[in-house]
C-alpha cells in the first residue's frame, strides 16, 4: 500500500468490495472481477489521472498478495493504504469521479456532491449523479462526460425526503461488524 497526498493528483476513487457479498454476487454478478474493472477503467481515463484503489478494511488479509501486485503493475493505479484516512469522505472529496460495482460509495459521493459510476442496478442509481455503466467501447467517453456533470442540488434533497418518508429504520451497527462476527 502507498501513502499519497491525494490533494496533489487527479484521480478516480475505486473502493474494493467485500467478496463474496450479495451486492456483487447477486446484484451485479457480471462484474464481480474487480481486477478486470480496474484494468478497464485504467485504459479509459485521461493520461493525467490516476485510479486510487482502496481495500475494504474487512478484506485485509483475505486477498492473496499477487492480487495487489497485479493491480500495482498498472502505471496509473495507486493502491492506497486503507488506514491512511479515517473516513471515505477524505477519498471522495478530492476525486474527479467515484467508481464502484454496487457499493454505497456511490451514494456517499452523491451526498458530497460528487459523481459516480456503478456497474449494477442500485436503488440510489436513480440519482442523476450516479450513472450505470458497462465495460464497452463507450466507457472512455462516459467517464469523460460524467466527470463534468452537475446534479441539481434539489435532486438529492428530494431523494432524502423520499427515504425519510418511505424508508424503514434499521440498526446499522449490526451491518458494520466484521465478517467473522
Amino acid at each position: 500500500f502507498e501513502q499519497r497526498n491525494l490533494s496533489e493528483i487527479r484521480y478516480l476513487y475505486l473502493p474494493l468490495h467485500v467478496i463474496p457479498e450479495s451486492t456483487t454476487t447477486v446484484i451485479s454478478p457480471y462484474y464481480i472481477n474487480e481486477t478486470f474493472i480496474i484494468e478497464s477503467i485504467s485504459k479509459s481515463i485521461r493520461p493525467d489521472q490516476y485510479i486510487v484503489v482502496k481495500e475494504h478494511w474487512s478484506m485485509l488479509g483475505y486477498r492473496p498478495i499477487h492480487y495487489y501486485k497485479r493491480i500495482k503493475q498498472l502505471p496509473n493505479v495507486i493502491l492506497i493504504d486503507p488506514t491512511s484516512y479515517a473516513i471515505p469522505k477524505d477519498f471522495i472529496l478530492n476525486a474527479d469521479l467515484v467508481v464502484t460495482i454496487s457499493g454505497s460509495a456511490a451514494l456517499e459521493a452523491a451526498l458530497l456532491g460528487k459523481n459516480s459510476l456503478v456497474f449494477a442496478d442500485v436503488l440510489y442509481g436513480k440519482l442523476s449523479s450516479i450513472k450505470k455503466v458497462y465495460v464497452d467501447k463507450n466507457l472512455r467517453k462516459i467517464i469523460h462526460d460524467h466527470q463534468n456533470y452537475k446534479m441539481p442540488e434539489k435532486e438529492i434533497y428530494a431523494y432524502l425526503k423520499l427515504l425519510l418518508e418511505w424508508g424503514e429504520s434499521v440498526n446499522i451497527k449490526n451491518f458494520l461488524l466484521p465478517p467473522s462476527r
